[in-house]
């Protein structure tokens, strides 16, 4: 019974790394003003009714009245194009992450059945 707990946990913890996780999805705030303009980047500090001060891509920093503000999102940052040999280098790099992520996690899961053994055979 004992071994047979063990067994699933170890299953269970297995499981718990998968081997493609999606990257997360980096977010930009957007500050639209009633002037037509439209600013995107990480808001740095928001007094209520009173200032906004939002640090766009390029590192400038904006502060403007909340009057002048017309609405405030968060959109999904949006990848830039990447031409010819920048992508296939790119595909390069992730081919390589990916090898060494796959070896990581064999040793890992050899590491786990050798723990669940040594740990059945001491229960004898």
């Amino acid at each position: 019974m004992q071994k047979t707990v063990i067994l699933v946990l170890s299953v269970l913890v297995l499981l718990l790394f998968p081997t493609n996780t999606p990257a997360k999805t980096k977010m930009v705030d957007v500050v639209h003003l009633k002037n037509g303009n439209v600013i995107k980047g990480e808001i740095m500090q928001m007094t209520p009714n009173e200032t906004i001060k939002i640090e766009t891509t390029d590192g400038s920093i904006f502060t403007y009245e909340m009057s002048e503000v017309e609405k405030m999102t968060k959109v999904r940052k949006q990848k830039t194009q990447r031409k010819g040999f920048q992508k296939y280098r790119i595909k390069e790099i992730r081919m390589q992450r990916m090898q060494k992520f796959e070896k990581t996690f064999v040793a890992g899961v050899g590491l786990v059945v050798i723990v669940v053994l040594a740990i059945m055979n001491s229960n004898k």
